[in-house]
C-alpha cells in the first residue's frame, strides 16, 4: 500500500486543504498523526496509507454524488431498528465525548449493516466496508456488547433473532447482497 505524508500547521489552515482533498479523492486504509511541538511552528505530521489509484468516481474534479437519505425504519424492521437506534445513540455519545463528528466513528449505513449481519465478533465488524482495525480496536467491544444485549433481550422475549425479519424480503443496506440474514443462514453467509 502506498503512503502519502502531510504537515498541517497547528495555528493556521496551511496544509489542511491539501490533506482534505487527498482524503476525499482516495480510498484511505489508515491515518496516523503525530503532534510536533515547536512553539508557534507546531504542526501535525500526518501519514495516510491508501489503496493505489483513487476510484474514478472520487477523483477531485469529478462531480460529487450525494447519497440519497435512507429511512432506516423501512429497512430495519421492529427490534432491528431499535438496535440500530441504540447503536446510533451510543455512537453520537462517543463522538460528543471525543469532540468529533459521529460519521467519523461509524456511518449510519455501517451501523445498519452491523444490525443486519448481527455481528458477533471483531472479525465480523472488519467485514463491513470502511471499518478497519483501528476502529474495531477502539469501539468494537462496545458495539458488540450493545448488539449482544439487544439480541439477547429480544431472543428472551420472542425466542428468535431480531434480524430474522431482515432476511425476509428486505434489501441489504449498502447494496451488500446476502448481508441481511443471521450468520450461518443462507442469506447471511
Amino acid at each position: 500500500m502506498p503512503f502519502e505524508y502531510f504537515s498541517v500547521m497547528a495555528r493556521q489552515r496551511e496544509g489542511a486543504d491539501a490533506l482534505n482533498a487527498f482524503l476525499a479523492a482516495h480510498r484511505v486504509l489508515r491515518v496516523r498523526q503525530h503532534f510536533v511541538e515547536q512553539g508557534d511552528g507546531s504542526y501535525w505530521a500526518v501519514c495516510v496509507e491508501y489503496l493505489g489509484e483513487p476510484p474514478r468516481d472520487r477523483l477531485p474534479d469529478a462531480p460529487s454524488r450525494r447519497r440519497e437519505s435512507v429511512d432506516y425504519r423501512t429497512v430495519l424492521p421492529g427490534r432491528a431498528y431499535d438496535c440500530f437506534e441504540r447503536l446510533r445513540t451510543a455512537r453520537n455519545e462517543w463522538a460528543d465525548q471525543e469532540s468529533i463528528r459521529p460519521y467519523l466513528i461509524f456511518t449510519n449505513q455501517q451501523l445498519a449493516q452491523m444490525v443486519q449481519r448481527q455481528v458477533r465478533t471483531k472479525t465480523d465488524l472488519e467485514q463491513i466496508a470502511g471499518i478497519g482495525e483501528a476502529r474495531v480496536a477502539r469501539y468494537g467491544d462496545r458495539v458488540l456488547r450493545i448488539v449482544h444485549e439487544m439480541s439477547e433481550a429480544h431472543h428472551a422475549a420472542n425466542g428468535e433473532s431480531f434480524v430474522a425479519d431482515c432476511a425476509a424480503g428486505q434489501p441489504a443496506v449498502g447494496g451488500v447482497e446476502g448481508a441481511a440474514g443471521p450468520p450461518g443462514s443462507s442469506a447471511g453467509g
